[in-house]
C-alpha cells in the first residue's frame, strides 16, 4: 500500500500545478466583486457613524434648550430690562448755572472796607456756582456751568453795568440751543444787605440765606413763579428759616432783559448770601440748595 508521501508524489506528477487561463481570470473577477463589496459596506458603516453622531449633537442640544436652554434665555431677556437706559437727566445737561455778575464777592474773604470794595476777578460768587455744580453732579444730574467773565467782556467792550444782562444773555442764549434738555438756569449772585439779614444759624453752623428772584415782565413770568416757589417750599420744609422768599421785580434800567427769564420757563436768579457772608457759609447752602434741586428733576422732572 501506498503512503501519503507517494500518493502526492503521484499526483504532482500526473497533473501540471499551473492553473489554467481562465481560472486565473475567473478569480480575478471574483476578487474584485469582493473587494467591491467590502468598500461599499465600508462606506455605509462610516456614513453610519456620521449620522449616529449629527443626531447624538441634535439630541443634546434639543435637552439643552428644553431643560437648561429656555433658563439661561430668561435670565437674557431679564438681564437686558434691568438695564434700562438712564434718565435723561443723567444722558443730558438738566441745569445751566451762571453769574451775570460774576466779580460779585464777599468782604470777609478780600479783606475789603465795605460793600463798594466787594468784588474780585477769582473769589466770587462764581465759585458758588462751580461748587453747585460739584455738588449736583455727584447727585447724578448732568450741570453745564457757564464761567465766562461777563463783568470782565464788560469792561473789554466798554459797557455800563447796566448792560450786563446784554453780555450774558448772548452766552444763555447759545447755550440753551445746543442743549434743549436743559430743565433750570439759575443765574447767580449775592445780595448787598447785611449779614443779621443774609445769615441763618443751624445747630451751630452759620448758613447764607436764599431770595428768589423773578422779573414780573417777561412771558415766563408765571411758570417762573411758579418754579421758584417750588424751590422755595421744599427747600424750608428741609431748612426752615433758610429762605428770605420769592421776590417780584419790575422791569428796570438794571434788568432791561428781564434777568434772561424769557429764555426759559423755569429760570431764577438766586441771591445766596450777602456780601458779608463767607464762602464757606454760601457753600453749605450750596450744599442744601443741591438737594432741593435733585429732588425737584428727580421726582417732579423728565
Amino acid at each position: 500500500m501506498q503512503s501519503d508521501k507517494e500518493l502526492i508524489n503521484l499526483l504532482k506528477e500526473s497533473y501540471p500545478l499551473e492553473p489554467s487561463s481562465e481560472f486565473i481570470s475567473n478569480t480575478e473577477i471574483k476578487l474584485k466583486h469582493k473587494a467591491r463589496k467590502m468598500s461599499r459596506n465600508k462606506r455605509i458603516g462610516q456614513f453610519s457613524m456620521a449620522t449616529a453622531g449629527v443626531l447624538l449633537g441634535a439630541m443634546i442640544l434639543t435637552w439643552f434648550f428644553i431643560f437648561s436652554g429656555n433658563d439661561v434665555i430668561l435670565k437674557t431677556v431679564s438681564y437686558t430690562k434691568d438695564q434700562q437706559a438712564p434718565p435723561s437727566y443723567q444722558q443730558e445737561p438738566a441745569v445751566l448755572i451762571y453769574s451775570t455778575h460774576n466779580h460779585e464777592s464777599f468782604i470777609p474773604e478780600i479783606d475789603a472796607e465795605n460793600i463798594n470794595e466787594a468784588y474780585h476777578e477769582d473769589i466770587n460768587v462764581l465759585k458758588v456756582g462751580k461748587k453747585l455744580t460739584q455738588l449736583l453732579e455727584n447727585k447724578k444730574i448732568n450741570t453745564i456751568i457757564d464761567d465766562t467773565d461777563f463783568m470782565g467782556e464788560m469792561k473789554k467792550r466798554n459797557l455800563t453795568f447796566q448792560k450786563s444782562y446784554q453780555v450774558s444773555r448772548e452766552s444763555v442764549k447759545n447755550v440753551l440751543i445746543k442743549n434743549n434738555r436743559i430743565q433750570m438756569v439759575f443765574d447767580i449772585h449775592r445780595d448787598a444787605q447785611k449779614r443779621d439779614v443774609t445769615t441763618l444759624n443751624i445747630e451751630g453752623m452759620d448758613y447764607a440765606k436764599i431770595a428768589f428772584t423773578i422779573s414780573s415782565d417777561n412771558k415766563n413770568y408765571e411758570q417762573n413763579k411758579i418754579f421758584a416757589q417750588l424751590l422755595n417750599d421744599r427747600l424750608e420744609a428741609r431748612y426752615p428759616g433758610i429762605s428770605r422768599g420769592v421776590f417780584l421785580k419790575s422791569q428796570t434800567a438794571y434788568s432791561t432783559y428781564s434777568y434772561n427769564q424769557d429764555l426759559h420757563e423755569q429760570s431764577v436768579l438766586l441771591e445766596i448770601g450777602g456780601a458779608e457772608n463767607t464762602i464757606e457759609e454760601e457753600y453749605r447752602t450750596a450744599e442744601a440748595l443741591s438737594e432741593v434741586i435733585s429732588d425737584v428733576i428727580k421726582n417732579d422732572g423728565n
